[in-house]
């Protein structure tokens, strides 16, 4: 569990300057709350639905206008496979993050390299499946990434975040 916290921090640091912050969801119509406070749920679960903010600058009749855009970011500790996707997709789904944010961000915690061959291959084919399509621009907004695991290559392990790609 260290080595995926650890994982988590250093994405934190590196990608969101510090800034993620943590979706304490609405349940049994309780109001959602997001909080830059980690507690011990979220570190223990597998989901962790984050939320990171970005300006977007356009040009509108000839002047720089800047809007805050809302990031949201999931954790995936489960094991990989097309029912953790399409599970991590449905709770999306539930909360309504699919209308509520303008880009989305999902890390997986890889156990071996099958499972970043996986991801890569076919993320975005498990989630065209999903039983309610998912309108092509909102898959553009997709990225994904893998937290380290010392366990396999760094080569392996393909670090980083990754623009989701149409495989046919």
């Amino acid at each position: 569990m260290i080595e995926k916290w650890d994982g988590i921090h250093n994405v934190n640091q590196a990608e969101y300057k510090g800034e993620l912050k943590v979706i304490y969801p609405s349940i049994n119509n309780s109001s959602p709350t997001i909080k830059a406070i980690w507690g011990i749920d979220q570190l223990y679960s597998k989901y962790t639905f984050c939320e990171a903010k970005y300006d977007q600058n356009d040009i509108i009749n000839g002047r720089n206008v800047t809007y805050e855009r809302k990031h949201l970011v999931v954790f995936c500790m489960d094991v990989i496979r097309k029912e953790t996707i399409l599970y991590l997709w449905s709770m999306c789904r539930e909360f309504q993050y699919e209308v509520s944010y303008d880009k989305f961000t999902l890390y997986f915690y890889p156990n071996s390299k099958e499972d970043v061959d996986y991801v890569n291959e076919n993320l975005i084919n498990i989630l065209k499946s999903y039983k309610t399509p998912i309108e092509s621009e909102i898959i553009r907004k997709i990225t994904y990434g893998f937290l380290r695991n010392s366990e396999i290559s760094v080569v392996d392990n393909m670090q980083g975040v990754h623009q989701a790609r149409n495989i046919l």
